[in-house]
């Protein structure tokens, strides 16, 4: 048994050496990933979200973690959910879902600073891949998280160090779950029919 407490871990992903096993739990709050050495130790708190992490995947390297989260509630939200205020309105102030990268290591100030790599125009939704060689990241996107937006799914690529967004797939049909080929010179995904 690798992880003991109150709450659940799930969502475990070997880190690419081999020495650390990454995994999402709600212990600090919200699920937020973990990083738990091999070697023995305790884990550690690797993103900090508000919101919490739906997805996440290693680099190649394992340098980095890029992961999918939710827009966070906002100050007034948060209170209003303190005051038990917290009445839902399907289709509402739905909270666009952005693909981030945070670095393994700390910075010199002993930080970890999150980098957004896309906007809330659209939603990341699903699993994100990274490319073999750590350039860029595949992942599927739809107009909203809503469950009726489901048809308008399409992939794209991002390139981690400048934030470049390129379309890859957008039909009719749904692009979902792609994968990077070994040699990085295909994406395999999944297309549903035309709804």
């Amino acid at each position: 048994q690798l992880t003991r407490g109150e709450k659940t871990a799930n969502q475990p992903r070997w880190s690419p050496d081999g020495r650390a096993v990454a995994f999402v739990s709600s212990r600090s709050g919200k699920g937020n990933v973990w990083v738990l050495p091999m070697a023995g130790g305790e884990a550690e708190q690797l993103t900090d979200v508000k919101s919490g992490v739906q997805s996440y995947d290693w680099s190649p390297d394992g340098r980095m973690v890029a992961f999918a989260a939710p827009v966070a509630a906002s100050d007034s939200e948060e209170a209003a959910v303190k005051r038990r205020d917290d009445q839902r309105v399907v289709g509402r102030n739905v909270k666009m879902v952005q693909l981030w990268v945070v670095s393994v290591a700390r910075d010199s100030a002993g930080r970890r600073e999150a980098r957004a790599l896309t906007d809330t125009l659209r939603s990341v939704d699903g699993a994100v891949d990274w490319s073999p060689d750590g350039r860029f990241i595949a992942y599927s996107h739809v107009s909203t998280p809503l469950a009726d937006d489901w048809p308008t799914a399409d992939l794209a690529t991002v390139e981690v160090a400048t934030g470049r967004v390129t379309p890859v797939a957008a039909t009719g049909a749904a692009e979902t779950q792609p994968r990077f080929s070994p040699d990085g010179r295909w994406i395999a995904y999944v297309a549903s029919d035309l709804p």
